[in-house]
């Protein structure tokens, strides 16, 4: 036998159904996209509305501000809510005062926040996936029952009964003043024997719930209970339709000096398995498209510059991508500063992406300075050559960034860096000496040895000397991984003008993994 899950849905409220004199499956829409955003305001009475919306610690910092300040601190609030941190558009807080007006003008009430328990979900959770409206009713051996509504929010595994009690359009909480699962029972009986469902042979009763039935039953029982341990548990979520599932994928920064003015670039790298791209044939090859969006803002959120490029990875064969990572790089130039970035990475075929969000420092690189850069632990380094246009390339190099960072021990580590502001002599060349360190997080017996510049195998320590034309020079290293044991190893280089006797020095971080 079926029952509809509508009627179920009543079921799991425990609902008095038998002689409802309307239909106690009416189903109601909420269309907030239909109403105007309420006014947006600062004073005190704002929190009234805020506090279903913000944790503590951002209602506070709200509370606490002075009024001329608070306009500030509330769009930075919401700058740190926006579910779409790349674009100019923040939907949580146009969301929020649409909903605003709609629990204002459809649930509202007199006294504080200005609206019932039915606003009050609206504000914390959205719009209901399903909500039933369910009308007063005399019951035998109950009496007057009062109207009744339950909203279902099936995203949140949440189901939320309310009901005015005094029949003046005020719902507050039902569930929580339930009898008992006897009283539950009746009322699964009374449906039965009131619904369009077929109850059995002659007078027999209502028949009984199948196996799936009973499950759904069962479900939405649990999901009244989770519901109201949920606005303690959980009091607030939002679900924003990105339209894909999230993609995964590993990134770092790093910074480097810009030869053409007194800005810093800033790569920004990121590196996916090929097994999670949607790769789609055409003119004989088969191609993963990848949209990459990136933000910067100040550390109070106001936009600094925006970067937006596509890119495609185009393979001949595509049968077997479990190995196979597609790295990309995007370059953007800033003022030194801290930053917040917001990076979004979309694969237009499967519509999936993945969104990160970090600070960063970066640092100044005078051309006066004696400075190293960033190291960047790459996949390879090779001569430019006459590739002087492809994105990884620096200068005479080509480094291929490798932001996952962890290398199986048949692949050498390739290691990338910049010095700046070194002192030329009378020859116009300059003179530096190099010092590089390997060592394991966690210390090892025996020692290592070092071998020549250029290529080495792991080594305490390895020293050599370098000329460059000029203030700045460019500095590769490759290290044989297969003769280190598996760990995480931080890797440190000493740079010193000989020409001056100055020194500095950077660290990085790999790890080796069998």
């Amino acid at each position: 036998m079926f029952r509809p899950l509508l009627a179920l849905l009543a079921v799991a409220g425990g609902l008095a159904l038998a002689g409802c004199g309307g239909d106690p499956r009416s189903v109601y829409r909420i269309e907030i996209d239909e109403v105007a955003p309420a006014l947006e305001t600062f004073d005190d009475d704002a929190c009234e509305h805020l506090q279903f919306v913000l944790d503590p610690e951002r209602l506070d910092r709200f509370r606490d501000t002075p009024r001329e300040e608070r306009p500030d601190v509330l769009r930075q609030i919401w700058a740190e809510l926006d579910p779409t941190p790349t674009t100019s558009v923040n939907e949580r807080r146009i969301d929020h005062y649409r909903r605003l007006a709609y629990a204002r003008s459809h649930f509202g009430r007199e006294k504080a926040p200005g609206f019932d328990r039915r606003g009050e979900l609206l504000l914390r959770y959205g719009v209901p996936d399903e909500r039933r409206v369910i009308p007063a009713d005399i019951v035998e051996g109950r009496g007057l029952v009062p109207p009744r509504e339950i909203w279902v929010y099936w995203w949140l595994g949440h189901a939320y009964e309310m009901e005015d009690p005094r029949f003046q359009g005020n719902f507050l909480d039902a569930y929580r003043s339930r009898i008992g699962i006897e009283d539950v029972d009746r009322d699964i009986a009374a449906l039965a024997a009131d619904s369009d469902v077929p109850a059995g042979v002659g007078n027999q009763g209502p028949a009984p719930l199948d196996a799936e039935e009973q499950f759904a039953l069962d479900k939405l029982r649990s999901m009244l209970e989770r519901g109201q341990m949920g606005l303690r548990t959980r009091p607030r979520a939002y679900l924003y339709d990105y339209g894909g599932q999230p993609l995964d994928y590993v990134f770092d920064v790093q910074t480097f000096a810009d030869s053409t003015s007194e800005r810093t670039r800033v790569d920004v790298n990121t590196a996916f398995l090929g097994k999670d791209l949607d790769y789609a044939p055409g003119l004989g090859a088969y191609a993963a498209t990848l949209e990459t969006e990136i933000a910067v803002r100040t550390s109070d959120w106001r936009d600094v510059t925006h970067l937006e490029r596509r890119t495609a990875d185009v393979r001949s064969d595509v049968d077997d991508r479990k190995g196979v990572l597609v790295v990309d790089q995007s370059t953007l130039y800033v003022d030194p500063g801290k930053y917040r970035l917001a990076l979004v990475v979309r694969d237009l075929g499967s519509g999936n992406l993945g969104i990160r969000q970090f600070e960063v420092d970066v640092p100044a690189y005078p051309a006066e300075k004696f400075g190293v850069s960033d190291l960047q632990v790459a996949l390879d380094v090779l001569p430019a050559g006459n590739d002087r246009d492809s994105t990884f390339v620096k200068g005479r190099y080509r480094v291929v960034p490798y932001p996952l960072g962890d290398f199986p021990p048949e692949r050498d580590l390739h290691l990338y860096f910049e010095v700046y502001g070194l002192r030329l002599g009378d020859d116009g060349f300059s003179k530096y000496e190099i010092h590089f360190i390997v060592r394991p997080r966690q210390p090892r017996e025996g020692g290592w040895f070092g071998s020549s510049r250029g290529r080495v195998s792991p080594g305490v320590a390895l020293t050599y000397r370098g000329r460059s034309f000029g203030s700045t020079a460019q500095e590769t290293l490759s290290l044989e991984s297969e003769t280190l044991d598996d760990g995480v190893y931080d890797l440190t280089i000493k740079v010193r003008d000989l020409l001056r006797d100055l020194t500095v020095s950077r660290r990085a971080t790999f790890s080796i993994h069998r």
